[in-house]
C-alpha cells in the first residue's frame, strides 16, 4: 500500500475549532520511508519493530537528557499544558512527559447518552463494513475478517461501521472506560 508523499498534507477536521487543518506528523519524514517504499517497508517490519531496538528507543527517551525535547514538541503541537497534572519538579524525561496524566474534569463526558463517547485522543476514521472493505494499518492493507483474526466474527459486523482512533504522537496516550464499559478480551495480531 503506498503512503501520500511528504509533500501530500494529512487533513484532518478538528471539532474544537470546527475547520479542516493539517495534521503535522513528528517524523513524517522517517515514516515516508519507512512505510511508503518497498525497501523501507522490509527495514521497518525486520529491524526497526523488533524489541531489541524498541527497547533501546525508550531507554533513551527515559534518559534524562530527552528532557529537553519537551518544550519544542509542545509548542510544536499545541499541547495545552494546563490540562496536566505536571510533577513538581516538571518531568523527569520525555518518555514521562510522553506519558503524562491529566487533570480531573480534563475530559468531561458528554451527558447525553446518544453521544459517542471517545476512548482516546485521536483521530477518528470511520468505514462501513463490507466484503471488499480494507483498511490501512502501518502501510499494510488488511481485510476486516484478517484484522480481527476470525471470519466468523468479521460476518456478524457486515454492513456495520467500523471506527478506527489513530493516536498521533500528540495524543494524550491513555485508554479511558466511559461509563460501565468493560473491555473484551485482547488479541495480538501478526
Amino acid at each position: 500500500m503506498k503512503m501520500p508523499r511528504s509533500r501530500d498534507a494529512i487533513r484532518i477536521y478538528n471539532r474544537r475549532t470546527g475547520c479542516l487543518e493539517i495534521e503535522k506528523v513528528p517524523g513524517r519524514k522517517w515514516m515516508q520511508i519507512g512505510y511508503g517504499t518497498f525497501l523501507g517497508w522490509i527495514l521497518t517490519r525486520w529491524f526497526l519493530c523488533r524489541r531489541p531496538l524498541s527497547r533501546l528507543y525508550g531507554c533513551v527517551q527515559q534518559h534524562p537528557f530527552s528532557r529537553r525535547k519537551i518544550r519544542r514538541f509542545v509548542d510544536e503541537h499545541g499541547i495545552d499544558l494546563d490540562e496536566v497534572q505536571m510533577p513538581p519538579q516538571g518531568f523527569a524525561s520525555f518518555n514521562d512527559f510522553f506519558i503524562r496524566r491529566l487533570k480531573p474534569g480534563a475530559r468531561p463526558l458528554a451527558a447525553d447518552p446518544a453521544a459517542l463517547i471517545s476512548p482516546a485522543d485521536s483521530r477518528l476514521q470511520a468505514f462501513s463494513i463490507h466484503a471488499e472493505t480494507r483498511l490501512t494499518i502501518k502501510g499494510t492493507a488488511l481485510s476486516v475478517p484478517r484484522l480481527i483474526a476470525s471470519s466468523e466474527v468479521a460476518d456478524a459486523f457486515q454492513g456495520g461501521c467500523c471506527l478506527v482512533f489513530r493516536l498521533a504522537p500528540s495524543d494524550y496516550h491513555h485508554f479511558g472506560c466511559m461509563d460501565n464499559g468493560i473491555q473484551g478480551p485482547v488479541r495480538v495480531l501478526s
